[in-house]
């Protein structure tokens, strides 16, 4: 690399400066001279130039000595020389549904050969449900500010769902499970036998654990209680909800407030009725304002998600749209495959079973599979990728909800959950608070369809044929069983 020295001179003649250069030698070698002189004219300043070879790392010492006729200066700087190399993780999965009985997975991991020995770990991580999935969504859904309406919900309906999935898991406490998660999580935080941890590396950890708010369930009530007054507070007089508590009422902000409600309902939070009846009637009424496109429009073609979102919504309070739903019903090859899950599980709720499951059918033409990773999708259009009812992440969630509506315990629910699982940005939470909380919602109903609720089962980890740990699994310490192998 080249190495460069700014020599100022701020005389008013000019002046012979002799520029020299020393290094760290084990470190560094200089290719050519190691000095120069150069003519600074006055006032003014010229660039030296040194190139030198890197030998090996640590820290590299540089002095540069500038000597003029009857004036001096140097300067001295350390820097850090690095192996030319990087961090990689080699990584392989593997999945054992439950229900299996006696059951074993082999996943074969390939180390490289060039790699550092000394910084190389071997971790066997295993979760013993989808409920570790959730919690470690949760710091990145509780720490958000609160702002509009989506955000509110993305907040509070996680936070709902978690701690009634801890009341059902043993009524383990919020404190008890941040306790073990720190132990657990040890190797990140820097207290774990490895010597090679990265300092910073915990440092952030250490920050993320310490202010992660599922850990305080005062403080974790108190963002349930707050959540819910906003979203009261931001009811609109004609009893929808918009983006904020100020703009106009709108078919798919309604249908997202009501399904958040319901689920939170679901949850055992007790929810005012006549809120819940308000925005139903707002929702009906603002499907009736929207009918006439349909009715307009005679291409047969025109359709809309957020309506199909509506009837989904209306559904769940036994509440129906009769034209809205046979016209939908009819354009669904229009719909998205969003549109289309939204739509079949209206129908499921509303005892159309035939309906239901003809339109989960024409969702899984889009289905695509990775039989290696043992993984299944939905795949989204390329185009429009920014619009609600096209991303990814919400898709596939939404699939799982209809399947384990429509077809419970389906063996391809699994491989949709290892997908989603796959997903995550930095192991812990998806894209956006938006499909994070959409997620973790549809995750809670999952273990209860599935069955991962109530875990009962002996779990032995071997590498190359011998046992490093065993552990038993159980819906009392599903949550804090450390069940991840280090070596």
């Amino acid at each position: 690399l080249t190495l460069a020295a700014i020599v100022q001179n701020k005389h008013a003649k000019a002046e012979h400066v002799a520029v020299s250069l020393d290094v760290t030698d084990d470190l560094l070698t200089v290719n050519g001279s190691k000095s120069s002189t150069v003519e600074v004219p006055a006032n003014g300043e010229v660039r030296v130039d040194f190139h030198v070879k890197v030998r090996g790392e640590g820290e590299a010492k540089v002095r540069v000595t500038a000597k003029g006729d009857d004036d001096g200066d140097a300067k001295e700087l350390a820097f850090p020389v690095l192996v030319h190399g990087m961090e990689k993780t080699v990584a392989n999965v593997g999945s054992i549904a439950a229900g299996s009985g006696s059951a074993e997975k082999s996943v074969v991991v390939e180390v490289p050969s060039e790699r550092r020995e000394d910084q190389t770990d071997l971790v066997v991580r295993t979760s013993p449900s989808l409920a570790g999935g959730m919690i470690d969504a949760l710091p990145y859904l509780l720490d958000y500010p609160y702002g509009c309406v989506e955000q509110t919900l993305s907040r509070f309906v996680p936070a709902v769902l978690t701690r009634r999935a801890l009341q059902q898991s043993g009524g383990i406490t919020l404190e008890e499970l941040g306790k073990a998660h720190r132990d657990l999580n040890a190797q990140h935080l820097g207290t774990a036998a490895h010597g090679n941890v990265d300092a910073k590396r915990a440092e952030r950890e250490n920050k993320r654990y310490d202010r992660n708010p599922i850990y305080d369930t005062k403080l974790l009530g108190d963002i349930i209680d707050e959540g819910l007054q906003r979203i009261a507070k931001m009811q609109h007089g004609d009893g929808g909800w918009g983006w904020w508590a100020d703009d106009t009422s709108s078919v798919y902000m309604t249908s997202l407030v009501l399904a958040s409600l319901l689920d939170a309902k679901a949850a055992d939070l007790p929810i005012d009725q006549g809120m819940l009846e308000r925005g139903r009637s707002a929702l009906r009424q603002e499907v009736e304002s929207e009918i006439w496109r349909y009715r307009e429009k005679d291409d047969g073609k025109y359709v809309s998600d957020s309506d199909a979102y509506a009837l989904w919504v209306m559904s769940r309070f036994n509440d129906r749209h009769d034209e809205l739903l046979k016209t939908l019903y009819a354009r669904r090859l229009h719909l998205s495959p969003y549109g289309k899950l939204l739509l079949a599980l209206t129908e499921k709720n509303l005892g159309q079973e035939a309906q239901a499951k003809l339109l989960l059918d024409n969702v899984e033409q889009f289905r695509k599979a990775d039989k290696e990773n043992e993984t299944s999708w939905i795949e989204t259009a390329t185009s429009g990728w920014w619009y609600w009812w096209n991303d990814d992440i919400e898709t596939n969630a939404l699939y799982l909800r209809a399947l384990d509506s429509i077809r419970p315990k389906d063996p391809i629910a699994p491989q949709i959950v290892k997908w989603l699982l796959n997903h995550r940005k930095n192991g812990w939470y998806w894209n956006s608070t938006r499909d994070t909380a959409m997620v973790v919602g549809v995750f809670a109903n999952h273990m209860q369809v599935s069955g991962e609720r109530r875990p009962d089962y002996d779990l032995t980890i071997a590498v190359d044929g011998k046992a490093v740990k065993t552990v038993h699994v159980d819906a009392k310490n599903m949550f804090t069983v450390d069940t991840d192998g280090h070596l």
